[in-house]
C-alpha cells in the first residue's frame, strides 16, 4: 500500500476517532497540546523523504495557515460547560461546520495545488499535519477560553 494512501487513512482514523470523543462532554483537563503536536510532528516526518521544491512549500504554508486559522474558530465556539467544580468541553453544530469547512477547504486547495504543480505526495503526506495543527489551535484556544494555559504544557 503506497505511503500516501497509508497517511490518509491514518488521518481519517485520527479524525474520527476526534470527532467521537469530542462529540461528547470531556473534562478540561483532557484539553492538551501534547496529543496535537506528537499528530503534526509524524504528518512533518511522512515528508521527510519528499523533495519539496517552491509550490511544495507555498501549498504546506497555505495548509498550516488554514488548519491554525480554522481550529483557532473552532476552540472559540467549543462550548463549555461547568459542572459543579469542574469545566468540561464538547463540540456543538459550529464545531462540526467549522471542521466541513476545514475539509471542504482543504479538497480545494489539494485539487488546485495538483493542477500548479505541487506533488501529489505532499498533498497526501501532509493531511495528518494538517489536522494536527489544526487541533493544536482548537486546544490552545480552549485553553485560554478557560483561564488554565498551563492545560497546554500537558
Amino acid at each position: 500500500m503506497p505511503t500516501t494512501l497509508i497517511s490518509v487513512l491514518a488521518a481519517l482514523a485520527a479524525l474520527a476517532l476526534v470527532v467521537v470523543r469530542r462529540s461528547r462532554p470531556r473534562p478540561v483537563a483532557e484539553e492538551a497540546l501534547r496529543k496535537p503536536l506528537i499528530l503534526s510532528a509524524v504528518g512533518l516526518f511522512l515528508l521527510r523523504d519528499t523533495l519539496l521544491d517552491a509550490p511544495d512549500v507555498a501549498f504546506l504554508v497555505l495548509t498550516a495557515v488554514l488548519a491554525l486559522g480554522l481550529g483557532a474558530v473552532r476552540g472559540s465556539v467549543v462550548r463549555i460547560t461547568q459542572r459543579g467544580q469542574a469545566l468540561f468541553t464538547s463540540w456543538g453544530p459550529a464545531c462540526f461546520a467549522t471542521l466541513g469547512a476545514l475539509v471542504v477547504l482543504r479538497l480545494g486547495v489539494d485539487a488546485g495545488a495538483v493542477a500548479l504543480g505541487v506533488a501529489s505526495t505532499t498533498v497526501g503526506q501532509s493531511v495528518l499535519f494538517a489536522l494536527g495543527l489544526s487541533l493544536l489551535a482548537e486546544s490552545a484556544v480552549v485553553a485560554h477560553r478557560t483561564g488554565r494555559p498551563a492545560l497546554a504544557l500537558r
